[in-house]
């Protein structure tokens, strides 16, 4: 498998992470979430024509299952992100993300080279180390824990149920995926908007800033979503999930970069591992 496309995925993601943070700060992330996702799906639908395949019901169902586990992966996330330390919650995600895919495929019959075996390992000690904040509070709560590790396997299973898409069927089954997934988002965003009274809602209007955010981060997703499914078609689960695990390297490399972000060494030692993991994986 190239190492390319999961690689530009991982860079995908951690730009869309980068962004949707951002944004966050400004709104409620679960209305980002619902503004993104929605543009997701259309810039993900004008890549049918160049991705053809053959659509199958069982590619669209799986498609759709990934769609709906993904919904409460990426909500669930940004909720442990919003009451837990970052230093916890990024790692812990990261790592579930790229470990219980490998055992799966393993389990199905994959067997990785040594030099593989040793990217791997790299590239989930990569992507614990480079997510890590040394800073003070960094103490976890049993709700936020739970809502990380639900977070965490939840991501892994979306991967897996994307990899059980039968090779050679097109775009459509990711298009599928994100609009199943904003089906989600806004249904759960509804059901929250009812929970609440009129003075505690916050409103949709803000312009171009309410929206301009929110919806780059759903443009940058096409990218990371297109090159992730294009990795599990070429068939290499357990490489290419460790490969797409790197991506905080890419957005601490932008909150240093862009808002002048100090860098542990630690950090260091992850964008390092997170380097030589790709490498190795390489030449394996």
């Amino acid at each position: 498998m190239p190492t390319l496309t999961p690689l530009v995925s991982s860079a995908a993601y951690g730009v869309s992470d980068y962004l949707g943070g951002v944004a966050s700060r400004r709104q409620d992330p679960l209305r980002v979430i619902a503004i993104a996702y929605p543009t997701s799906v259309l810039g993900t639908a004008l890549l049918v024509p160049l991705v053809p395949g053959h659509v199958t019901t069982s590619g669209l169902a799986w498609g759709a299952a990934s769609g709906a586990v993904m919904a409460f992966a990426i909500w669930w996330f940004y909720r442990a992100l919003a009451v837990g330390p970052i230093s916890v919650v990024s790692p812990v995600t990261a790592v579930l993300g790229a470990a219980i895919p490998v055992l799966v495929a393993v389990g199905e019959g994959d067997r990785p080279g040594l030099l593989t075996w040793t990217g791997i390992g790299l590239g989930l000690a990569g992507a614990t180390l480079v997510s890590c904040d040394l800073g003070a509070g960094r103490r976890i709560s049993a709700r936020t824990l739970l809502l990380t590790l639900g977070a965490g396997t939840a991501f892994a299973l979306g991967f897996v149920l994307t990899a059980q898409v039968p090779a050679g069927s097109g775009i459509l089954p990711l298009v599928v995926a994100r609009a199943v997934a904003s089906a989600v988002v806004l249904a759960i965003l509804l059901l929250q908007s009812r929970a609440c009274d009129t003075a505690g809602r916050t409103t949709w209007a803000g312009g171009v800033r309410a929206w301009g955010g929110p919806m780059l981060v759903g443009a940058v997703d096409v990218v990371a979503n297109a090159t992730m499914y294009l990795t599990f078609q070429a068939g290499d689960l357990a490489v290419g999930s460790v490969v797409i695990a790197l991506y905080p390297a890419f957005t601490v490399a932008l909150a240093v970069l862009v808002l002048r972000e100090r860098v542990h060494r630690v950090q260091v030692c992850g964008l390092a591992a997170a380097v030589a993991s790709v490498l190795l994986v390489r030449v394996g």
